[in-house]
């Protein structure tokens, strides 16, 4: 039974499972370092003194009640077999699949499945809830690529067109379109099985906006009923690209959620915090409070 920590008395730490466990001097066994297993190991410290723990003892002692991952379903560019390259996983493959970069045997699709509940069951054991990072918005490929999947199943539905029928990609990658019947559901089905196999406790919606406030409302209706618990969603609300200001559908945006229990980052409380945003438009560095605006401004800041 997980402790009812109110949301507002919630301390979230953000994490990526390579980097949680990579440093040699963390004391992880070697073959746990960057993977789901190394949220299972008790005892570890940084170079071996007991007063600087590492791993979930370390999160316990900082007082932290739930941990965001960042995305651990199946993405495109890191190879798991070699584990070539770096990358926070914001390119998506298949939704519903647990990468195997972070398993210690990617060549058994039941290794991957069974180590992501361990690594869930080892932090919801801590006290600590488990946020997934979801990126729902977009996919790494589309058309004929090899890493398409949506696009290859059935051509143009998937993926978000322009007038011409060019796939949008305002959102960096290639756009699927979520104001679609199924892909509204595959959102919907994907929150579900996560929440209700691996026990995922809350989800954080990578650019929320571009997803329908109506899509998002009946995720969130469908995750609870699937789970018998309030399966918590968050996202970012922003509003750009080829649907802002709601000219395909109703976005999920920052004002627009009233009523739907579906939460939304404040980029306000966040600049005023640490200081200007990099997609302001500024050509200096804005300070923030967090940053010196208070006690050594620049003439410069959010105050």
């Amino acid at each position: 039974h997980m402790p009812d920590v109110p949301l507002a008395q919630t301390v979230v730490w953000e994490t990526h499972v390579g980097d949680f466990s990579n440093d040699p001097a963390g004391g992880f066994p070697e073959s746990h370092r960057g993977k789901y297993l190394a949220f299972t190991d008790d005892g570890t410290s940084l170079d071996g003194h007991p007063d600087f723990p590492t791993g979930i003892a370390y999160l316990k002692k900082l007082g932290v009640t739930a941990v965001q991952l960042m995305p651990i379903y199946d993405f495109g560019s890191v190879d798991e077999e070699t584990c070539d390259r770096y990358n926070w996983g914001y390119d998506p493959v298949n939704y519903n699949v647990p990468e195997g970069s972070y398993s210690t045997n990617p060549f058994d699709g039941s290794v991957r499945i069974r180590e992501v509940k361990q690594m869930v069951q080892a932090l919801h054991n801590a006290g600590i809830k488990v946020i997934m990072d979801v990126v729902y918005n977009h996919t790494t490929a589309s058309g004929q690529s090899p890493r398409s999947v949506l696009d290859r199943i059935v051509p143009g539905y998937y993926q978000r067109l322009d007038a011409s029928g060019k796939v949008e990609t305002s959102t960096c990658c290639d756009n699927t379109a979520t104001e679609h019947r199924m892909m509204a559901r595959l959102m919907r089905d994907s929150v579900a099985l996560w929440a209700r196999q691996y026990r995922i406790d809350s989800f954080r919606f990578d650019l929320m906006g571009h997803q329908p406030r109506e899509a998002m409302a009946l995720l969130r209706a469908r995750g609870n009923a699937s789970t018998g618990r309030d399966v918590n969603l968050i996202g970012e609300g922003w509003n750009f690209g080829e649907v802002a200001d709601n000219a395909r559908f109703e976005q999920a945006t920052q004002g627009q959620l009233n009523g739907t229990g579906i939460g939304t980052f404040s980029d306000r409380l966040r600049d005023a915090m640490h200081g200007g945003s990099p997609v302001d438009g500024s050509t200096y560095f804005q300070q923030g409070f967090g940053t010196g605006a208070y006690v050594t401004p620049n003439g410069r800041g959010y105050f």
